[in-house]
């Protein structure tokens, strides 16, 4: 769902930079970063739809659970402070 929007936005970031890209010597490094970006994506996104048709999403509702109880922990001993505000 998401090839469109990413597609998108890095058709007009190659748009915006098309001429530091020809001019320098970036055009290489840049295919080679994005073929081995859609390599990596693509093998952990068949990884992921093996592993959740093995073992199903428990795995995962575990781990949040498990993090949300470590969070409250640390939050009520001090040994972790809340955000108060966004920090710029």
């Amino acid at each position: 769902m998401s090839v469109p929007s990413v597609l998108a936005a890095g058709l007009k970031e190659l748009w915006d930079e098309r001429k530091n890209l020809l001019i320098g010597d970036m055009l290489t490094p840049t295919i080679v970063a994005t073929v081995v970006s859609f390599v990596v994506g693509y093998a952990s996104i068949a990884f992921l739809i093996k592993f959740l048709q093995k073992h199903g999403v428990m795995p995962f509702v575990a781990y949040r659970i498990l993090l949300g109880l470590v969070l409250i922990v640390l939050l009520y001993n001090g040994t972790l402070q809340p955000m108060t505000g966004i920090v710029k």
